[in-house]
């Protein structure tokens, strides 16, 4: 069967999606069988920026919200039908559409909330997150089944709702004796069989991936340029070891996992302080783009170093994401992790742009098939769930 999958990430830069041909007829999990389109379809500059506006914003006009999550819905269609093209199938002949939408906030901290209610008093631990790309738009333009808020039940399980990529991580890693880093906005590790009883995984954000060092080349730059192309920014800095100390000592990094983040702690306003803390130290925008760089890299290599004495024979890192195509930020991370060999997830037969998109696919098919989507020993969840709602697309016939 065929399914699509969409998304866009904290780095906020375009709708990624994905066509696969996945398999839910073998009574297990979906097996995936076949990646058969993948393309990155760009947000022009406007939705970009309304986007970042809403992201930032801390009181929002609530019609502005709706008014962008109907026309991120529009385009989210687009991008579905768009992918079909590339992939020369029929709409019609998808079987649904797994869409992760726009994240705009992710609260995954648990607040205690105490009510008297319904004739008792009640607490409620309480914790969210919000996407948006309205799911109802893209089943009624595409007319294909759409599943979204996809995740929403991991955290109504008492779950983070990230990472979820490693689910797929796993998949992909088979029986290598590896560890593997997806570098996007936001960085995260799988690390197989080190979760509760060493019979699960355990994976989490490590801290910021690309998201803050585009935040910094376009205020470097004037807005000429949206990421550090090739890293080559980076690479003709030096590294302030002393910034880069100050700036490893947010509170994220000492959190214990099961952990997620987002652009609310390494967004626009921890690049600020950055640029202002640079100042001090009277850094080229060269330096303070290696020293970004370096703290990306300083940060999953911190997260690793436990899980590597722990399992010394694993000699491979492989990466996908957005990073993977940063030789600055590669070399940083050998430089910080030796003794291991460091690959895109190319080198095992997977396109390191597509996995997320991939993802969502994969999950749409879980759904179907209801088959639990999240790893508890991940996220946190109490239990295995069946991740999303369910938008029809066709008609009753």
């Amino acid at each position: 069967m065929l399914w699509i999958g969409l998304l866009s990430g904290t780095s906020v830069d375009g709708i990624d999606a994905a066509l696969a041909r996945i398999d839910t007829a073998s009574g297990g999990a979906p097996r995936i069988d076949k990646l058969l389109a993948f393309e990155t379809f760009p947000y022009p500059e406007e939705v970009r920026g309304l986007i970042l506006e809403l992201c930032h914003a801390s009181n929002p006009a609530l019609d502005d919200v709706l008014r962008l999550d109907a026309l991120l819905g529009e385009l989210f269609a687009v991008a579905a039908a768009e992918i079909a093209t590339k992939g020369e199938v029929n709409l019609e002949d998808v079987a649904a559409i797994g869409s992760h939408g726009q994240t705009v906030r992710h609260v995954p901290d648990a607040r205690t909330a105490q009510f008297e209610f319904a004739g008792a008093v009640r607490e409620f631990s309480v914790r969210s997150t919000f996407q948006i790309a309205d799911p109802a738009i893209i089943a009624e333009r595409t007319g294909v089944d759409t599943v979204a808020r996809l995740r929403h039940r991991d955290m109504a399980a008492g779950g983070e709702g990230a990472p979820l990529a490693p689910v797929l991580h796993l998949s992909m890693l088979g029986e290598r004796d590896a560890f593997l880093v997806n570098i996007g906005g936001i960085a995260n590790v799988t690390i197989p069989g080190m979760g509760p009883g060493k019979d699960g995984p355990i994976a989490f954000d490590t801290g910021p991936g690309n998201m803050l060092m585009d935040a910094l080349v376009k205020d470097l730059t004037g807005g000429a340029a949206s990421y550090d192309h090739g890293g080559k920014m980076a690479a003709a800095g030096s590294v302030n070891e002393a910034l880069l100390a100050e700036l490893l000592q947010h509170p994220y990094f000492e959190r214990k996992a099961p952990k997620s983040t987002g652009r609310e702690d390494f967004g626009d306003l921890f690049a600020q302080k950055i640029l202002q803390d640079a100042g001090v130290f009277g850094l080229s925008p060269e330096d303070i783009l290696a020293t970004a760089t370096a703290l990306s890299a300083e940060s999953i290599a911190r997260s690793l170093a436990p899980y590597r004495k722990e399992r010394p024979s694993a000699d491979h890192l492989y990466v996908c994401g957005g990073g993977a195509h940063n030789p600055a930020l590669l070399d940083e991370l050998a430089r910080r992790v030796p003794g291991i060999s460091i690959r895109s997830v190319d080198a095992i037969g997977y396109d390191p742009d597509s996995v997320e998109a991939l993802l969502f696919a994969w999950l749409a098919a879980c759904h179907v098939a209801k088959w639990p989507g999240n790893l508890p020993s991940v996220t946190g969840a109490t239990h295995p769930v069946i991740l999303g709602e369910f938008i029809p697309g066709r008609k009753p016939k």
